[in-house]
């Protein structure tokens, strides 16, 4: 069920990893989503399945480290990238292919080096 959630990131594992709970609508359905932020073994962050990014938002991610990268891996992950993209621009944003069909505002997908 969706309820209110507070905005503001919660850390999972201290220093390493935060979540950001958000409602959403997707198919006619509502239901709460989760951002995760992984602080990577350099010291910079990747952003999973982003969030709205406001003011708030921006500030506590800013405060932990630089972003690296922006990761949506389909369906209903890729809605508030092009929100991350421009708060976060010289983030890297890997996504599944043929999302950026779904929004063309969407920037073009990086190669995931595997």
């Amino acid at each position: 069920m969706v309820s209110d959630i507070p905005n503001t990131l919660r850390e999972s594992d201290p220093g390493q990893i935060w979540l950001k709970e958000y409602p959403i609508q997707y198919g006619g359905c509502r239901f709460n989503a989760r951002m995760t932020i992984i602080r990577l073994s350099d010291g910079r962050l990747m952003i999973h399945s982003p969030s709205p990014i406001d003011a708030v938002t921006k500030t506590e991610i800013e405060a932990l480290g630089p972003v690296a990268f922006i990761i949506a891996q389909g369906n209903f992950h890729y809605l508030n990238v092009i929100s991350a993209q421009d708060v976060f621009p010289d983030a890297q944003t890997h996504i599944c292919p043929g999302v950026e069909k779904k929004d063309p505002k969407t920037k073009p997908p990086e190669a995931i080096p595997i």
